[in-house]
């Protein structure tokens, strides 16, 4: 395989990973709805056509020959429909060809070997094909697919033929051959290489005759003319120009195909016969603030060489001179042409250009009545020897220019009509560039802390200068830090949508019925931590399917509906997400797993000991399974022991909870962002330790007086109307010289989720942003983030500060109690 240039090959499988995912959401919401609606059907024959296209231009032949026979199928559905006794025969073929088509795609990007063939699933998409031909009366044979370079071996079954017409070659502007001229979105790139794929599809239902430029496979400098006048080409096709153009128009990072004539097909390749005629001088005015004059001169100049011979403008060095921008901003600027067009007719085209504000026109060659007459017409808002704002002071000028812009606007929009403004304004960012910039970010935060907190800045920090330029420079961070965060940020659908297709498959292999719903998919989450999530989400839906959902017949029995529900959740709480797996199966039974722990010897101590809590996390720890028998989905051991892994692995916890009979969650709490937070320094013995804003409530002082005790001797709080345990962080600490009275100390009250509870600590130090570093892989062992130590973060002096988990300080010490 050939790839040509890595940048090309990197374009490749971004859209064709893009392209899959719509095509999986596609087919798993009409076969769920049983129903294949004319945009379902044209949006997959879309996917399918562009991927071939695509895969054929980077010679990757077994994609495209797939690709080929299931769109076969697909323009047959597209027009005559399809009997709905096919649907589970088409949406098995669909997903399988789907699968195989991300293996390919996978095998790629991880450098590993593709594969040469896969006969059965062409043979499938071969006799799908044909029984879809015999359930609608046509004949079953076909010619020959087209020769690749490196073909997969023919199949045995007949193959299908081509689902588009074909027709014999004709001359170029011969009858019944089209010319379209084609612009691709602003900014898409490569629009040569863009253009070679779009000739690729044109040829599987068309005869390409012809197109310009000739070069675009070998020239990489055609980009930038087919950016500025387009790409033109010539075709025969049985489809009418109506039907063609919407199919140009519906191709990838197209914005806009137009039908020519053979005269202005003429023009536009400068073989027109005569394009002499008057000779004009035009001086061209562009909208003030648009920017790169030259550039838009330089495309003005190009779109009048089809109807006009451009003899000499000024300046000359629009192309090499960003400088010349000025000057034509002041001056305007000045052509000599040439044209056979009328006066007003070249006038109208001349105000037509992008950005134009105002055009002066004059006819050389006339006689001079004729040219005073000329002048006298002139429809421009200003000559450029006096300029805009003397005719702009008079009420009709004024009306006429206002007049001539919305002219142009309304070029401009109908232009633009076809366009899509998201896909403008979206551009693809490697992630490691994105991890780059985020610790560039963390280092800033930190030097910032440093340089405000140094020192040797002691008593200067009190000047109103210098406070001002600190409320300045931490704004400043703030919205970069806000910014560069929004980047990484993503919304979960994605990963949850990509179940969907676990469950439809494991229901089919089980016998089970089960449907699953997905709520908060569009909370946002950082494209690290979702990356690293994906994989103990589709463990926990697996676990959720193979354990927790029963059979039909086993729910019947039970008094429940047949289906069974999997709920995935999303919820962001303020510091972290909660995301949570949940099912309406059989639930857990703690005794079952304290016996089944026991026999494998797991337990570290006896099991009467075990709260129920305790029982459901044997479920995490390596080599224990619930499975008597191995299947293809579990019974191994392995699978839940890596999803608490890759969930600690990003600072997240793993929570179960269950009720035999009725069901099982597992909650995943993990941070919203593994970079930069608000936090609260805090002093308690002497070291510093650090909690999140999003965690605290209020801090405030308190008397021994107000502090209520209860039978066991644990402490606790009124806060309006509320009570809340006092938590002593020095006793669950262990931190000697720490304020044990509560009058000296500072209570904070925070909140993780519904629990609520105060800290007692020995002062505030204040507010800063934190950077979060991990803590060494080595103090998992010891448990620590058991007892809500997180991470730590560098502070300005240089000194370590622990960040605290609320949620786990809370969970920690009420279990004790």
């Amino acid at each position: 395989m050939a790839s040509g240039n890595d940048q090309m090959m990197e374009m490749f499988l971004y859209e064709m990973g893009t392209l899959l995912e719509q095509l999986d959401e596609v087919l798993l919401n009409s076969e769920k709805s049983q129903e294949l609606t004319e945009d379902a059907v044209s949006e997959i024959f879309r996917i399918m056509h562009t991927i071939k296209g695509s895969s054929a231009m980077m010679e990757l032949n077994l994609i495209s020959t797939v690709t080929h026979k299931l769109e076969d199928s697909f323009f047959l559905i597209r027009e005559h429909g399809i009997d709905q006794d096919h649907f589970t025969e088409l949406f098995d073929l669909m997903l399988d060809a789907s699968d195989f088509l991300k293996s390919q795609l996978d095998a790629i990007q991880n450098g590993a070997e593709l594969a040469e063939e896969n006969n059965d699933l062409i043979n499938r998409a071969v006799a799908f094909y044909n029984k879809l031909k015999e359930a609608q009366g046509h004949q079953t044979s076909a010619p020959a697919a087209p020769a690749a370079k490196t073909a997969a071996p023919a199949p045995a079954v007949k193959e299908p033929a081509p689902a588009q017409p074909s027709a014999q070659p004709v001359s170029a502007g011969g009858k019944g051959a089209m010319h379209f001229e084609i612009f691709f979105e602003e900014d898409c790139g490569m629009e040569n290489l863009r253009a070679f794929m779009l000739v690729s599809n044109l040829k599987a239902i068309s005869n390409v005759v012809a197109y310009y430029p000739h070069d675009i496979e070998t020239n990489p400098e055609t980009a930038m003319e087919i950016m500025v006048n387009g790409f033109v080409v010539t075709l025969e096709s049985q489809l009418t120009s109506t039907q063609m153009q919407e199919f140009l128009e519906k191709q990838m990072h197209v914005s806009s195909a137009t039908l020519l004539t053979d005269e202005q097909l003429a023009r536009r390749l400068g073989q027109a016969a005569d394009v002499s005629g008057a000779r004009y001088e035009a001086c061209v005015f562009f909208e003030e603030d648009c920017g790169m004059e030259n550039l838009r001169a330089f495309m003005l100049v190009n779109s009048l060489r089809s109807s006009c011979k451009v003899i000499s403008y000024s300046p000359a060095d629009i192309e090499s001179n960003p400088e010349s921008a000025m000057l034509i901003g002041e001056k305007g600027f000045q052509m000599i042409l040439e044209s056979p067009l009328s006066f007003s007719a070249l006038q109208d085209t001349l105000r037509k250009g992008m950005h134009v504000r105002s055009v002066t026109l004059k006819e050389l060659s006339a006689a001079p009545a004729a040219s005073n007459a000329s002048e006298t017409a002139t429809a421009s808002s200003a000559p450029a020897s006096t300029g805009a704002p003397a005719a702009a002071s008079r009420p009709e000028k004024a009306q006429e220019a206002k007049h001539e812009q919305a002219q142009v606007k309304e070029h401009e929009k109908k232009h633009n009509s076809v366009k899509t403004p998201v896909k403008q304004s979206l551009i693809s960012v490697s992630l490691d560039k994105l991890d780059q910039l985020m610790d560039l970010m963390g280092e800033l935060v930190i030097t910032e802390s440093m340089v405000v907190r140094s020192p040797d800045l002691k008593g200067l920090t009190k000047l109103d200068n210098f406070q001002k330029a600190e409320r300045q420079l931490r704004k400043l961070t703030d919205e970069l830090q806000d910014m560069v965060m929004s980047i990484r940020m993503i919304p979960v659908s994605g990963t949850f949508q990509k179940m969907q297709r676990i469950v439809r498959d494991m229901c089919r292999a089980l016998g089970k019925e089960a449907e699953l719903v997905t709520m908060g998919e569009d909370t946002d989450i950082d494209k690290a931590i979702i990356d690293s999530i994906a994989d103990p989400i589709m463990h926990l839906v697996r676990n959720a399917m193979d354990h927790g959902i029963e059979t039909p017949e086993e729910r019947r029995k039970a008094g429940k509906p047949e289906k069974g529900t999997i709920t995935l959740s999303a919820q962001n709480t303020g510091g972290e997400i909660l995301i949570t797996i949940s099912d309406d199966g059989r639930g857990l039974d703690p005794q079952k797993l304290l016996e089944k722990a026991k026999k494998n010897g797991i337990l570290t101590k006896p099991a009467s000991e075990y709260t129920e809590k305790e029982a459901y996390m044997l479920l995490f720890t390596p080599g224990f399974s619930t499975k008597e028998e191995v299947t293809e989905y579990s019974g191994r051991g392995v699978g839940m022991d890596v999803v608490k892994k890759n969930v600690e692995k990003v600072g997240g916890t793993v929570q179960v909870e269950s009720k035999l009979g009725y069901g099982m969650s597992v909650i995943l709490k993990i941070p919203l962002t593994l970079a930069i937070v608000d936090g609260m320094d805090v002093s308690l013995g002497g070291a510093t330790y650090t909690l999140q804003i999003t965690s605290i409530n209020e801090s405030f002082k308190a008397k021994n007086d107000q502090v209520i005790v209860d039978t066991e001797g644990n402490e606790m709080i009124m806060i309006r109307g509320n009570v809340y345990p006092i938590i002593r962080l020095h006793e669950l600490y262990n931190v000697p010289n720490a304020v044990t009275n509560i009058e000296d100390g500072i209570l904070i009250w925070v909140q993780s989720g519904d629990d609520s509870a105060c800290l007692l600590v020995d002062e505030l130090i204040g507010e800063q942003q934190i950077v979060v570093k991990p803590l060494p892989k080595y103090l998992n062992r010891f448990g620590v983030k058991e007892y809500g130590i997180s991470g730590c973060t560098i502070l300005g002096d240089g000194n370590i500060s622990l960040i605290l988990d609320v949620g786990a300080i809370i969970e920690k010490v009420l279990e004790k109690r």
